[in-house]
């Protein structure tokens, strides 16, 4: 194998070989802005990666042995399959490595429009994401042996495929063409956080356990399975019993949990089970704008912290991460929810998009345990932007008051079945009743809201 000790002072790249597309090609993929092309270094182009409102990434790109070589210095591009698949279109190939500070890693090779071999080079037969068979030119390479260098052996599985030798020296030290990338219309970057539909949810990265792994450290029911959308599945949620809906997806190389209006995974001890054989990182939001990021690794929580505000070392738990680094958390014009996405993408590299989330499709299950023979309920819920503030609306049933609601509050009340009415009212403001008639196993929601100085009920 040859010497790539070179390798060892770049923290964080992706390095992309491309043959079969012309430089027209890899700007168009890239987004590169072809107004800013200038030339640097490795060096001088890591140090004009930066992030303002209009985030923009370096790329910088080569020619050698009839290849076009892209480096990103501290980006990780190449490594996406939305990226790597098109480049090889029309008979092409694009291989590319990537590492990052955390030792997130991947190799990754597309022929002709698709992705035919990618996994993660600290373990290719069971890490986070293998996916297609073997290469012949992996033979030999002890990928996942404990004296083995990942990093080298990616690197030269690379040179392999490709048949170019990578010179540090040339890699580091030569001026490129260099250019920015319009960030935010391909990578998440001004990061966008979820839209105002999912107003509730846990979303956790988890990079080292198995699909069934991670669902049995959930304790996620046998026999409950189903596809659905975030939207579908927030219907499961039923108030009457303990379990609720999760959603588990295999998405860049890692198990991702979502739970609608759930936060079982956000639990401390939850997140450091789920990391016991690598990371997991976890971000939680309400409609009451509670929020936690947290992350875990080797089966420790290692930082936890409010998205919400900047944060404080007294206010946090564990040190702060170097990939908070230009992340303005508690800044009044920031959004808490996309800055805590981006800061769980930095560090596992997966890209969790608002649109993915919503609209998707994922298979979902009920957690397990709950008792399923309670009655009927009455799920009320009052809007965060209510204008009654900061007066207390009170509900009663037949008579008699079941909730008392703030401005984003929400209240359970068990019902017999048959006909009740339920009226609200805040001080001085009264409203119509509204009469419901519920059977033994009814989820009855109603939204309680102002109008006209007044309080109405409105079922859903």
């Amino acid at each position: 194998m040859r010497d790539h000790s070179w390798s060892d002072g770049v923290e964080a790249v992706t390095i992309t070989l491309v043959r079969g597309s012309d430089l027209r090609t890899v700007g168009r993929v890239f987004r590169l802005q072809e107004a800013t092309e200038h030339p640097a270094t490795f060096e001088e182009a890591w140090d004009s990666w930066e992030w303002d409102d209009a985030a923009e990434f370096t790329v910088m790109v080569g020619e050698r042995d009839g290849w076009l070589v892209v480096v990103e210095p501290n980006g990780w591009g190449g490594a996406q399959d939305e990226v790597l698949g098109p480049l090889s279109r029309g008979g092409g190939t694009a291989v590319s490595v990537y590492w990052n500070v955390n030792a997130v890693m991947s190799f990754s090779l597309a022929r002709d429009g698709e992705v035919v071999r990618s996994f993660d080079p600290r373990d290719p037969a069971t890490g986070p994401g293998p996916h297609g068979d073997p290469l012949p030119e992996e033979a030999g390479l002890p990928f996942g042996e404990e004296d083995a260098d990942p990093q080298y052996l990616a690197v030269e599985l690379l040179e392999r495929v490709t048949g170019v030798q990578l010179d540090g020296e040339w890699l580091l030290e030569s001026r490129w063409p260099t250019s920015t990338t319009d960030a935010a219309t391909w990578l998440p970057v001004p990061p966008t956080g979820p839209d105002d539909d999912l107003e509730a949810a846990t979303v956790t990265i988890v990079r080292g356990l198995p699909l069934r792994e991670v669902a049995e450290v959930l304790a996620l029911e046998e026999g409950t399975r189903r596809r659905l959308t975030f939207a579908d599945a927030e219907e499961l949620q039923d108030p009457r019993v303990a379990a609720h809906p999760v959603q588990l997806a295999e998405l860049g190389g890692a198990v991702v949990v979502v739970e609608p209006n759930g936060f079982s995974s956000a639990d401390h001890d939850v997140l450091a089970a789920l990391s016991r054989e690598g990371d997991a990182v976890s971000v939680f939001w309400n409609v009451n704008a509670h929020m936690a990021f947290t992350a875990a690794r080797s089966g420790a929580v290692v930082r936890s912290f409010d998205p919400l505000f900047a944060p404080a070392d007294d206010e946090t738990d564990g040190d702060r991460l170097p990939e908070e680094e230009g992340l303005p958390f508690g800044d009044e014009d920031a959004d808490p929810e996309a800055l805590a996405l981006e800061l769980a993408r930095r560090l596992t590299g997966v890209h969790v998009e608002p649109g993915w989330l919503r609209e998707t499709a994922r298979d979902t299950w009920l957690t397990a345990g709950a008792d399923r023979s309670a009655g009927a309920v009455l799920r009320l819920a009052r809007p965060l932007e209510d204008r009654l503030l900061p007066l207390t609306v009170r509900v009663e049933v037949d008579g008699s008051e079941v909730a008392a609601l703030q401005r984003g509050d929400t209240a359970v009340v068990p019902l017999p079945a048959g006909p009740h009415t339920v009226r609200a009212r805040a001080r001085w403001s009264g409203g119509e009743d509204l009469d419901v008639e519920v059977g033994d196993r009814d989820v009855v929601r109603v939204l309680v809201r102002p109008r006209r100085g007044s309080v109405t009920l409105q079922r859903l």
